[in-house]
């Protein structure tokens, strides 16, 4: 029999590294006993043998194993454990689906604190369980903007058919902006070539009006610099005409689903955005929380003729904002407030493998070392730096990158 004063466990479920840590982070902060995180459904029902969860929070769309075919092995031989479903998708069929196979509640991403807490709750206690109503789910907002009436219609249908949210279309580029800051969608799907301004601008624009939303370019303009172009403005993933439809709606999930966890996107190994190339001028991004050094850097950087794409205080920002940024080369400061530098170049090298990253630190020692490289990073310089030797390190790194 379960000790009344014994901490509640929980066993967190969901192939999203941020998502995982944030759920953590939430669950201990209110008196829950995290007993383990797992990235995918397949490995659950084993480790439930050792961990004995009282809770396990269960994404839906994850690789091997989806969330619901999990949970029905879980309930099947822990029918006590309670689980929670967490997803974006929120279609009905697959909310009664997760539903159907156990699970005790739904609960939608993205959610807050609050709405977490209150579900986890709710888990131990069946009379105040609340009922999962997919029609009060609020549909994504998708745009589509394209100067070809077949192209728009042919997409729109598409989408709705497969019932992946709201849809609005835009004739030109002037039109999707003013759209855009209106109403503030979840994703834009973009053509490049229309009449007074093309998707290019539009995409730079529109990510200053509706910074939360992501731009998927569609366009017969695969060129690679055309596709770095669109990158560099924004976009968080390209794919060529004519579509291949399959394809289209798996990367529109995709998009959306990084979008509900709002973080950065993976980039699939079929994505073209993949094939982008880097500019002459190395793009480097800065991830350092003390300001003095970064600017220390920034001008070293500059001095030897890179471009300082973007400059972060802490981790997780970088970690959200890298994808759209697409640097070459990433200098990492190791000790930071929140997730230090090992842990964020592990997470930044799964989500932009090409990337080459260089940790500067003070701490010298050789296991920090050794487990920083073992990480992902590809160079380690200690403070303080001679310039010439930070600037050989980013050229070495910027050779690997284009190698």
């Amino acid at each position: 029999m379960k000790n009344p004063d014994a901490p509640v466990k929980v066993l967190i479920v969901d192939d999203d590294g941020y998502m995982r840590k944030k759920m953590s982070e939430i669950s201990e902060k209110h008196g829950y006993m995290v007993v383990g995180e797992l990235a995918d459904g397949s490995t659950a029902e084993h480790y439930l043998e050792f961990l004995h969860p009282d809770i396990v929070i269960m994404d839906i769309v994850m690789k091997d194993m989806d969330g619901a075919t999990a949970t029905r092995a879980i309930k099947k031989r822990f029918p006590h454990v309670q689980v929670l479903m967490v997803s974006s998708m929120k279609k009905g069929h697959i909310v009664q689906g997760g539903l159907a196979a156990g699970a005790y509640e739904f609960l939608p991403k993205p959610f807050s604190e609050a709405q977490l807490v209150a579900a986890l709750g709710r888990a131990l206690r069946p009379e105040t369980r609340a009922t999962a109503d997919a029609a009060q789910i609020p549909a994504m907002k998708i745009m589509v903007v394209d100067d070809d009436l077949y192209m728009r219609r042919k997409l729109r249908k598409l989408l709705e058919i497969n019932d992946m949210g709201r849809i609005t279309e835009a004739s030109d580029g002037p039109q999707a902006v003013d759209i855009a800051y209106q109403i503030q969608p979840d994703l834009i799907i973009m053509d490049i070539v229309m009449k007074d301004m093309d998707g290019v601008k539009a995409t730079s624009m529109i990510r200053k009006l509706a910074p939360g939303a992501r731009v998927l370019v569609v366009s017969s303009l695969d060129k690679p610099e055309v596709i770095a172009a669109c990158l560099r403005a924004g976009a968080c993933d390209y794919m060529s005409k004519p579509i291949d439809e399959s394809r289209f709606l798996k990367t529109v999930r995709h998009t959306l689903e990084a979008h509900a966890h709002q973080g950065v996107i993976e980039l699939p190994k079929y994505s073209e955005a993949r094939q982008a190339p880097s500019q002459t001028r190395p793009r480097v991004m800065i991830v350092e929380d003390d300001i003095m050094m970064r600017r220390m850097l920034k001008k070293v950087l500059q001095k030897a003729g890179c471009h300082v794409a973007g400059e972060f205080d802490n981790a997780e920002q970088a970690l959200r904002f890298a994808v759209q940024i697409n640097p070459d080369v990433v200098l990492m400061d190791l000790m930071m407030g929140g997730m230090n530098g090992a842990v964020a170049t592990q997470e930044l090298k799964r989500t932009l493998p090409n990337a080459q990253i260089i940790v500067v630190s003070a701490i010298c020692e050789s296991n920090v070392i050794n487990g920083c490289l073992a990480h992902g990073a590809m160079d380690y310089v200690t403070k303080p730096f001679d310039n010439d030797k930070l600037v050989d390190a980013v050229s070495r790194a910027m050779n690997a990158h284009l190698s």
